[in-house]
């Protein structure tokens, strides 16, 4: 299963380690300078077609993504993967 993000790019959900909000994210310099660094070392992929929202981790790469963490939870409910999100499982 894939979950399609945004720009033509679908990622395999069990490849998929986090999705965090964006805006939660930007509030730390910690964040923004990890961020930064894996911009330098192309590890950043931006599939945005507008403001970034959330980010989701995988275990080779980070992607940009302008679908909100609400819309990304849905859609990984939809293809069956509903446990993605469940807390108590991780």
């Amino acid at each position: 299963m894939y979950l399609q993000v945004g720009a033509d790019v679908s990622i395999p959900i069990d490849r998929i380690v986090a999705i965090l909000d964006a805006r939660a994210l930007s509030k730390e310099p910690v964040t923004r300078a990890y961020l930064e660094r894996l911009r330098g070392r192309q590890a950043l992929r931006d599939v945005c077609d507008g403001e970034v929202q959330s980010y989701i981790v995988t275990d080779t790469l980070v992607y940009a993504c302008s679908l909100t963490t609400a819309t990304l939870r849905r859609r990984t409910h939809e293809s069956g993967w509903a446990g993605l999100f469940d807390n108590e499982k991780w």
